[in-house]
């Protein structure tokens, strides 16, 4: 998500969100509206305790069988033949494009951006 193509959402509110020079660094502003969409979903979570599961869209992806199985398990659903559910997911190339693309300006950004990367379970 930090280097979408879909600008959209950040051209609308990139200036309530970030402030009014967003737009000199679009992979910075990409960035950290990804810190601070992750941020609220977790603070959200911690109120929900247990009722919350994470499904990382690379795990989707990657393992699509694994992690809706999962997420069937955590939603105390019965085994199914999952196989409809997962036909069509898959890598389609653009996971992990932040490490090519523009990396070095991107996670050179801050100690934050780095150690939330990491939270989510990302190599940085």
């Amino acid at each position: 998500m930090m280097l979408s193509e879909n600008i959209y959402f950040l051209r609308q509110n990139g200036h309530w969100l970030l402030g009014p020079d967003w737009w000199k660094n679009p992979e910075a502003a990409q960035l950290e509206l990804w810190r601070a969409s992750n941020e609220r979903a977790l603070e959200f979570a911690r109120h929900l305790g247990a009722r919350y599961h994470i499904v990382r869209y690379e795990d989707l992806c990657r393992k699509p069988a694994d992690t809706v199985s999962a997420v069937m398990a955590f939603l105390g659903q019965p085994e199914i033949n999952i196989g409809p559910l997962i036909e069509g997911i898959r890598d389609r190339g653009n996971i992990g494009r932040w490490r090519n693309d523009q990396a070095a300006k991107v996670v050179e950004l801050s100690r934050a951006a780095r150690a939330d990367l990491e939270r989510f379970g990302y190599e940085v």
